[in-house]
């Protein structure tokens, strides 16, 4: 324990002393050497004689002295500390590299920023949903298009016949702008979803209840659930707000409900307030009213999922892989 101590208490007088501890090192190889002088020259043997022979069997002094240090443990840190001073010195004598260096390195951490943060939540945490290993997006690919979609008719009627899913749901292919103009107004995301969106989630608002059925019909009063930030950063979080009547693009909508803190859209856009997709879902299914979604799901127990681009693939990776259901 001792020997660890000395050691310990030897690299830290290194490390902030060592001019001091530089010089103790000088005077121990002096020492060392003039003892050596000194048996030499008992042996009979001249004074410069005795000097040149204590020199060789010491070895060179310069080399020894650096493994003594090296032997400190510290050494590392003191050629990393030169080190950036001397590449300050650089940068001070060239003002045009530097600014473009750090312009550069800037730039870089900045971009490293932005992607993560939009990768992070599709790709490395899991999705803050209920058994959410049993989510599965659903629809068709697309060159042109970075995400699955559905049309409508395609939805309802898939809906309707399909047998691995407890649950289907689906929101507006894209998110879009909106104004919140009761007072001080906003510009705000909205995205709009169907009445089942946030059960087939496993999510429950904060404050407030679900949509209604009531709520999806074309003529019914407009509705609203806000997110936690919009609650918190205008509302003061007043569970009073819900039930009560904001302005949005000019017209009235009743506050449902207000989001939980985590939530996030299965597709990572970000959003604002979440609305009832009022639609005539009889026009939708004819195919006379052209309706862009996207759809998710929720699998029953038991079945796993297999995606597919093409007939040919699906057909052969569902045989390969053995996926419990490969609906066309």
């Amino acid at each position: 324990m001792s020997r660890w101590l000395t050691q310990i208490r030897l690299a830290v007088r290194s490390l902030f002393r060592r001019p001091q501890v530089d010089l103790e090192l000088d005077e121990e190889f002096q020492y060392h050497l003039e003892r050596q002088i000194e048996d030499n020259l008992h042996r009979g043997l001249a004074p410069e004689e005795a000097r040149y022979a204590a020199m060789r069997e010491m070895g060179p002094i310069a080399k020894s002295k650096e493994e003594c240090r090296d032997a400190r443990r510290v050494n590392w840190m003191q050629d990393l500390a030169q080190d950036l001073r001397y590449g300050l010195r650089m940068l001070r004598k060239s003002p045009g590299f530097t600014t473009v260096a750090v312009l550069t390195l800037a730039l870089g951490i900045g971009v490293t920023t932005a992607i993560l943060s939009i990768i992070d939540p599709v790709l490395f945490r899991p999705l803050p949903y209920a058994n959410s290993d049993q989510l599965v997006s659903v629809g068709f690919r697309h060159a042109v298009e970075p995400f699955e979609f559905m049309f409508g008719n395609f939805y309802y009627d898939w809906s309707d016949h399909q047998t691995v899913f407890t649950e289907m749901t689906a929101q507006s292919a894209v998110p879009r702008p909106c104004d919140l103009t009761d007072r001080d107004p906003m510009r705000l995301t909205c995205s709009y979803v169907h009445q089942n969106f946030l059960p087939t989630l496993g999510i429950r608002p904060v404050v407030g209840s679900n949509f209604t059925t009531d709520d999806m019909l074309p003529d019914a009063p407009l509705t609203v659930m806000l997110s936690y930030e919009l609650w918190k950063s205008r509302y003061n979080e007043q569970p009073s707000i819900v039930n009560q009547v904001i302005e949005i693009d000019g017209g009235k909508a009743q506050v449902k409900a207000v989001l939980p803190q985590d939530f996030e859209m299965p597709s990572a856009q970000p959003t604002d307030l979440l609305l009832p997709k009022q639609v005539d879902v009889s026009a939708v299914r004819a195919g006379s009213v052209p309706e862009n979604m996207r759809v998710f799901a929720r699998l029953k127990s038991g079945i796993t999922s297999c995606t597919w681009r093409s007939r040919k693939e699906r057909t052969t990776r569902c045989k390969s892989l053995k996926c419990t259901t490969c609906s066309p």
